[in-house]
């Protein structure tokens, strides 16, 4: 019986028609449907010579992601593409993870099956962090940067009480003298450098003075898993019993150009042989933290968003390097000329999780100015290595910039006589921005505990950092996002001493209103909400399909009625600077400000289309007494 059914969705997936061309279309990611194209083509065209002919397609492992229409069809499908198959394993809660030779059978099943959405070529989770040779103490400079030892101060926090899961390379060393007892690793295996160094800015106690490696949260619990299985992992753990309440992702996708003992060029050639057109693409990765982040709504998600525009992932910038590279969609070395990552001036080189809306996607800057301590809208410098928006659809990307410059953190070394416990390292990226952002995330928990009696959402938390962001410019950009984390100013906004952070529901999609008087300052509202996961993007290069699912709008009116709109760019001209003269169309954090000083009645409005039941919207408000 298995064998018919094969047979008949062959029969049926082989045709012609136009309605297979459209499901294919919509089925397969470009690359995958290049792929197809090739395969096709091959078995109806005559062979190669055997001693011309390069390996062939058909012949290699290939692993690709699909996505079924429901997690309760992982079974069934799975069974029905059994003889297809040399191995199937979860990747998502919905996404299986399939390796075959048989690549044309089993596309072709695939397009044809009902119960599959999507099918996209697999990826390899990497992280590549900048190691500087200089030994600077600065875990305690991000600390000083975004005004965390002033919050921690104030409000007497320390981490205490709240768990961050830590997902890396491998372990964190949980016996270094930093963490105390504090890090429990999951995830057994050789302590790892970069994943020790990534907890470190999270965590580190403070123990060596002449180090000054403290870390963000001094007294917070770290669960360390690898990055091996991530996706599986994350809804295992956050499902669990006592789910961390913030997880780091300090990690990316290897994509574009990339050092492994050879140089890798990692993109479609069949789509692009100048660009990975996986830059800027809302994935399946990108769809299934999305989902992952809205059934689990308090827990916040931090991610990096990787060093693209870095030198290290740029061979022209190598030394003696010939052209010669790999490329693995080809399995085959290739001399064909292309650009670097940062080909557009630098812009759409984000990939994967760091293009999900749920997520807070986090870009490197600078230290602050010797003599300044805190960070500014004149201290504010984005690195020359941290990777830049837009998405494909035009969202603001990354969300927002931590200290990812020289961070001096615990590491691992060797003795003769085991791991050196005492040992600290300084690496740069944006993979040490993260930490410091989740690291903020975490005394921000412990703070809406401590005074609102209740757990920080995460669509609170970002609307909190988002609102409080320091930039030097005019609404937010797709270098920076909205800017430098002002961990004082977002804790000021929890706590409700300054400004105002609620949650509110639409109910039956009908709008909600608030009456305010301003008090002669200047005005800033900001909405965030925790988006359903939207569907891949199928298409090529730069696609401007939507990945947001409810169409929230947010404006205010002044007491004439004239309406305020909120901050949008524009992906056709990145480099353009945001503009608020109408909707925006893309994003689902938005933020209204109003120019002050100005006094008065105003009207704060949310409404939206296409909503998911009663959606919850964080809402932050300052420059404005409402009503009761």
């Amino acid at each position: 019986m298995k064998t018919l059914f094969i047979f008949i969705l062959l029969l049926g997936a082989l045709m012609t028609d136009c309605r297979a061309e459209e499901s294919a279309d919509k089925k397969l990611s470009a690359a995958v449907r290049a792929e197809l194209r090739q395969l096709t083509s091959s078995t109806s065209s005559k062979s190669p010579e055997p001693d011309t002919a390069p390996a062939s397609a058909a012949s290699r492992e290939r692993t690709y992601l699909v996505t079924l229409q429901s997690p309760s069809n992982i079974e069934g499908v799975t069974q029905d593409l059994a003889s297809l198959v040399s191995k199937v394993t979860r990747h998502a809660m919905s996404v299986l993870s399939i390796e075959t030779k048989q690549q044309l059978p089993l596309l072709t099943a695939l397009i044809a099956h009902q119960k599959v959405g999507f099918v996209e070529e697999s990826t390899e989770r990497i992280n590549e962090p900048i190691v500087t040779s200089s030994v600077v103490p600065f875990n305690y400079n991000a600390n000083l940067t975004h005004n965390v030892l002033a919050l921690r101060k104030l409000y007497d926090l320390s981490g205490e009480g709240v768990t961050v899961g830590l997902w890396d390379e491998g372990p964190v060393l949980s016996s270094h003298a930093e963490f105390t007892g504090r890090v429990e690793v999951r995830d057994p295996g050789e302590p790892n450098a970069h994943a020790t160094h990534v907890a470190g800015t999270i965590a580190a106690a403070g123990v060596a003075e002449d180090q000054q490696a403290g870390g963000m949260a001094p007294k917070v619990h770290v669960i360390s898993y690898d990055y091996n299985n991530d996706l599986n992992k994350i809804e295992s753990v956050l499902g669990g019993i006592a789910p961390p309440q913030v997880t780091n992702h300090s990690y990316t996708s290897r994509r574009g150009w990339s050092p492994a003992g050879n140089w890798l060029w990692c993109g479609a050639p069949a789509v692009s042989e100048t660009e990975d057109y996986l830059f800027g693409k809302y994935s399946t990765d990108s769809a299934a933290i999305d989902d992952i982040a809205l059934r689990h709504p308090n827990t916040s998600i931090f991610v990096a968003a990787g060093n693209q525009r870095s030198e290290t992932l740029d061979p022209h910038a190598s030394a003696g390097w010939d052209g010669r590279h790999w490329v693995p969609q080809l399995h085959d070395y290739s001399n064909a000329k292309r650009p670097s990552n940062a080909q557009h001036d630098g812009y759409d080189t984000l990939e994967g999780f760091g293009l999900a809306k749920n997520v807070i996607t986090v870009g490197a800057m600078e230290d602050v100015s010797l003599g300044v301590n805190t960070v500014t809208a004149e201290s504010v410098r984005v690195t020359k290595f941290s990777s830049w928006g837009p998405a494909d659809d035009g969202r603001i990307k990354p969300d927002l910039i931590a200290n990812g410059a020289q961070l001096n953190s615990p590491t691992v070394q060797w003795l003769v006589t085991g791991f050196d416990n005492h040992a600290y390292q300084q690496m740069s990226g944006t993979s040490q921005a993260t930490p410091a952002a989740s690291g903020i995330g975490a005394l921000l928990v412990e703070l809406s505990e401590k005074r609102r009696n209740k757990p920080l959402r995460s669509d609170e938390l970002k609307a909190a950092l988002i609102h409080t962001a320091v930039s030097p410019f005019q609404g937010p950009t797709y270098q920076i996002g909205w800017g430098a984390i002002d961990a004082e100013a977002a804790g000021k906004l929890v706590a409700g001493d300054s400004g105002k952070l609620l949650t509110v529901s639409l109910v039956n999609q009908q709008p909600l209103r608030f009456k305010g008087k301003a008090f002669g300052e200047s005005i800033r509202v900001t909405v965030a909400w925790i988006d359903p996961a939207g569907k891949p993007n199928a298409a090529g290069l730069n696609d401007r399909q939507p990945a947001r699912v409810m169409d929230i709008k947010l404006f205010l009116a002044d007491n004439r009625g004239a309406p305020h709109y909120p901050w949008s760019l524009d992906p056709n001209n990145p480099t353009a600077g945001a503009k608020r003269t109408g909707w925006n169309e893309r994003d689902n954090v938005q933020r209204v400000d109003v120019d002050g000083p100005v006094s008065g009645d105003w009207t704060v409005e949310l409404g939206g289309s296409g909503l998911s039941g009663q959606p919850t919207i964080a809402l932050a408000i300052s420059g404005l007494i409402l009503d009761e």
